[in-house]
Order: structure tokens, then sequence, then C-alpha cells
């Protein structure tokens, strides 16, 4: 089959073929650049949400979670990456905070405050839970050595008591000490006595008799009294050694829970 030719019009075909050329051309420049296609905007859309995401997330790489991607226009896939990149910062902005203030609370001994697991997920859940766990953890250990510091208090005070106690028992026998000293050379003195009364009974014979039985059972009392009180000096020694070591011993331990 052949296909027939469109009829010219009478004045380009009078002008021949180089006129129809040149009027073919005119409409090509008139008609300019092709104009945009949708394709070319949607485009270029893209990259500027690209390059707003680039931005935010660079913000937040530098530890600034408070930047965001504002009115959000657009949907499909893009959109849904452009909020999943707010979620995402929200959900780190929130975990920081909450870490921060509990951590903040557990340096000053306040375990009470927890980190809020409200709207946790995921790896910032099981952080966070872990950061809860180890601030109970402080908190039962805190709570331990508190008591231990107030039983070690008591203890302490118990031995600083007993301290108190030895030194008390070291003055009283200091002071039995020398009551015993003064017993004794009063005893002395009486025995002297007694002896110089039995030498004057002595040289007045038969008269002086009856004071002489007297003077020697005094002698003999004085000598008594004499070695009461040696014994009993020689205990209040003993006593007063021990005492001594005691509160040496005790001071030591006081020193040692004071430290």
């Amino acid at each position: 089959m052949f296909r027939t030719r469109a009829p010219q019009h009478p004045a380009a075909a009078s002008r021949g073929p180089g006129a129809t050329a040149a009027a073919t051309g005119r409409q090509f420049r008139a008609a300019g650049p092709a104009p945009a296609t949708p394709a070319s905007g949607e485009a270029e859309e893209l990259a500027e949400w690209m390059r707003r995401a680039s931005v935010v997330c660079r913000r937040a790489a530098r530890g600034d979670l408070e930047a965001r991607l504002l009115h959000i226009d657009v949907g499909g896939d893009l959109g849904e990456l452009l909020h999943a990149i707010n979620d995402l910062l929200d959900l780190a902005d929130a975990f920081v905070r909450e870490a921060s203030t509990s951590l903040c609370y557990a340096g000053q001994e306040k375990h009470f405050r927890r980190v809020l697991l409200n709207g946790m997920r995921g790896a910032f859940r099981n952080a966070s839970q872990q950061i809860n766990q180890s601030a109970a953890k402080m908190e039962a250990r805190t709570a331990a050595l508190r008591e231990a510091e107030a039983a070690r208090a008591a203890l302490a005070g118990d031995f600083q008591q007993a301290i108190d106690l030895v030194n008390a028992l070291a003055e009283t026998a200091a002071q039995i000490g020398d009551t015993s000293e003064l017993i004794s050379h009063i005893a002395r003195h009486t025995n002297l006595v007694a002896i110089n009364a039995m030498i004057e009974t002595a040289r007045v014979g038969e008269a002086g008799r009856g004071f002489g039985v007297v003077a020697a059972e005094v002698e003999k009392l004085a000598r008594q009294t004499a070695d009461a009180t040696k014994a009993i000096h020689a205990r209040l020694e003993a006593i007063n050694s021990a005492a001594q070591q005691t509160q040496a011993a005790l001071e030591r331990i006081w020193a040692t829970l004071r430290t």
C-alpha cells in the first residue's frame, strides 16, 4: 500500500522546498525550551528534604538532640522516613534526659529517682531498666553501709564507755592504794610505839607487866595490819596493771574502728 501525501498550502508550494524548511525552523524556535516535567519537581523536593534531614542528623551527631524536621508535608516513603527520624530523636532525647537526671540524683545518694520507662522501646528500654536496677542496688548498698556505720558508731560508743570504766577503775585502785599506804604507815608507827612500850615495861619490871601484855598485843596487831596492807597493795598493783593493759587494748580497738 502507498500512503498519499497531504496537499501542501498553495503559498508553500509556490515557495518550494526551501521555504517549507524555513517555516518549520521558525516553528521550533518559537516553541523554546521544553517545560519542566512533574518528575523533575519531585526530584528537587526529594533533594531539599534530604538536605534538611542531613542537617538535623549532623546536629544530633554533635550532641544537639533538640533539632527536628519541621512542617513535613510529604507523604509516602519519604514522609515516613522523615517522621521516623523525628521519632528516633525524640526517643534518644528522652533517654538522655531521664538517664542524666537519674544518675545526677544517684551521685547525691538519692536513689529514689528512676528512669521513666513510658515510651521507651527496644535498646533504650533495656538500658533504662539496667540503670534502674543499678540504682536499686546502689540504694540497697547505701542502706547497708548506713546500718553498718550506725552499728560501728554504737560499738564505738560502747568501747568508749568501757574505756571510761577502766579509767575509773584505775583511779579507784590508785585511791585504795593511797589509803593502804597510809594504813601501812600507821601500822609501822603503831608497831614502833608498841615496841617502845614493851621496852619500857621491861624496864619498870613487875609493875608494868599488864601494860606489857597489852603492848605485845598491839605490836602483834600492828604487824598483822602491815602484812595485810602489803598484800592489799600487791593486789592493787596487779589490778592497776590489768586496767592499764585493758585500757591500751580498748584504745587500739577504738582507733581501728575510727579508721
